[in-house]
């Protein structure tokens, strides 16, 4: 609308007033889809980068070897903790279920959530580091 408006000085009566309305209406959807196309593949570009990192053979492997010492390391230190320190762990960090929920389903405050947490943690990055370190 702000386009006719501000145009409608220049329109000259070669073509009805609908006809030049619509070239007006028609330049402005073009804009716009040029806009949105630029937008798109800058989008796809790094869709496209993102995607061949990801498939890299030297990343993918990465991937799984943290994944599977993670995993090692998780069942290491749930021997170490209570049941319920870790399945508040589990349930909060692994699972991402909220807070609130877990404290009903386990009889636990929030605090005690993110203190059970807090353990794990601790204790995990002492397992990934000694495994770092070659000492697992």
């Amino acid at each position: 609308m702000a386009a006719i408006a501000g145009g409608i000085q220049k329109f000259e009566r070669r073509s009805s007033l609908r006809r030049w309305m619509r070239g007006i209406v028609d330049n402005k959807v073009k804009d716009h889809l040029r806009a949105h196309r630029k937008e798109t593949a800058a989008r796809t570009a790094d869709f496209q980068r993102e995607q061949t990192r990801e498939s890299n053979p030297a990343t993918l492997w990465e991937r799984q070897w943290n994944k599977t010492h993670l995993l090692y390391c998780l069942s290491l230190i749930k021997e170490d903790v209570s049941q319920l320190t870790y399945q508040a762990f589990e349930m909060y960090v692994i699972q991402e279920r909220p807070v609130a929920e877990i404290a009903e389903q386990l009889s636990m405050s929030a605090n005690q959530i993110y203190v059970a947490k807090h353990r794990v943690m601790e204790r995990l990055k002492k397992r990934w580091a000694e495994l770092a370190d070659g000492i697992l």
